[in-house]
């Protein structure tokens, strides 16, 4: 096969629509600030971990505005309400189940699915 590099760009430009169109469940908004972050999902839930060295639970604080926003903020007194983190969830996430939890300077988000976005397997008789 002869190397051409347009298919490599069609490769990559199809792999990131992919990316894009089939993970509505969040826009990630940190790409500016550094922050680094790792996404996954299950048939119940999206996972998401972020780093935050040197923040714990009592430093963090974690805001859903407008049912569609989550947003981090710092609660340490020099940098009080200082934006740490934002995504932007879709209407797929049920925003009154959200857990937290921090451990070792990573922060351990699960947004879980609303009911009727999860896989339900159907028994046949």
């Amino acid at each position: 096969m002869i190397y051409n590099p347009k298919n490599r760009i069609n490769n990559e430009l199809a792999s990131l629509l992919d990316n894009f169109l089939y993970e509505p469940a969040f826009y990630n908004w940190n790409q500016k600030n550094n922050r680094s972050s790792n996404f996954k999902k299950n048939d119940d839930a999206y996972i998401v971990e972020v780093e935050l060295p040197g923040y714990n639970k009592k430093t963090l604080s974690i805001e859903i505005e407008n049912k569609n926003l989550l947003v981090i903020r710092s609660k340490k007194e020099k940098e009080e309400n200082k934006i740490l983190y934002r995504l932007e969830l879709s209407k797929e996430i049920d925003c009154e189940n959200i857990k937290a939890k921090s451990e070792d300077g990573i922060l351990h988000l699960t947004l879980p699915k609303l009911e009727e976005n999860k896989k339900k397997c159907i028994i046949i008789e």
